[in-house]
């Protein structure tokens, strides 16, 4: 019995841990949650949904630029779409970095679920249920033993009254 007091003491320690523990983890996955809704927000706003299409319109319009290959309309178009993209470099950059961020909080939920598996806490769960077990298998033995005993009281209770009652008829 004491050794049961013993482990459910460490086990509500362990619990308690546990407990902070997912309430860190939970707190963690609101702030992901939120960040990769704001990178989606971000991303839609940008007509270019990835660096590398970026890089790619970017090229695209540079090679077609060379001199007398557009009409000077064309031509202005063609600048000041590159200029736009310019100018969305750092939306990438600021993407690129939400993105480490991202990825830095799932790396730390990540790490805290692998302190949730605690062996020594699974350890004492299994020790304290094998003594449980052993607890309730005494138990049983004794409320049969006494089950045992009240039949017998019963019983001998039945044949002294028995007795009497022969004995008072045959005096």
């Amino acid at each position: 019995m004491a050794e049961l007091s013993s482990i459910r003491q460490k086990q509500s320690g362990f619990k308690s841990s546990r407990t902070s523990t997912q309430e860190k983890i939970n707190a963690l996955d609101t702030t992901l949650k939120a960040r990769i809704a704001e990178q989606n927000t971000s991303r839609l706003a940008c007509p270019s949904r990835t660096s590398r299409n970026w890089i790619v319109k970017l090229s695209a319009l540079r090679s077609r630029l060379t001199p007398g290959s557009m009409r000077l309309v064309d031509e202005k178009k063609a600048l000041s779409e590159i200029s736009a993209l310019r100018k969305q470099r750092k939306n990438f950059a600021g993407l690129d970095e939400a993105q480490k961020v991202i990825n830095d909080l799932r790396l730390k939920i990540a790490e805290l679920k692998k302190t949730l598996d605690n062996p020594e806490a699974k350890a004492l769960s299994d020790k304290y249920t094998e003594i449980q077990k052993e607890l309730d298998a005494i138990k049983a033995e004794q409320d049969s033993a006494f089950k045992n005993l009240n039949a017998l009281r019963d019983e001998r209770t039945k044949l002294h009254a028995e007795q009497a009652e022969e004995v008072h008829r045959h005096p």
